[in-house]
């Protein structure tokens, strides 16, 4: 069961990855009134991105 866990976090780390490299690419298309808070949704995902790679490392160990 645990591996199962482990798996679907990984998948979830891949697809959000693949999501911010997009998000990245598009900031630029991005009006300037709107800029602010694309960064922080940005700056969010990043952060849920750690959490899953941390969660990942737990359980590892």
């Amino acid at each position: 069961m645990e591996l199962d866990v482990k798996e679907k976090v990984k998948e979830e780390i891949d697809r959000q990855k693949k999501l911010l490299e997009k998000c990245a690419m598009n900031m630029g298309q991005v009006p300037e009134h709107l800029r602010a808070y694309q960064g922080k949704a940005f700056e969010l995902m990043q952060k849920e991105l750690r959490a899953l790679e941390d969660q990942v490392k737990q359980l590892r160990g």
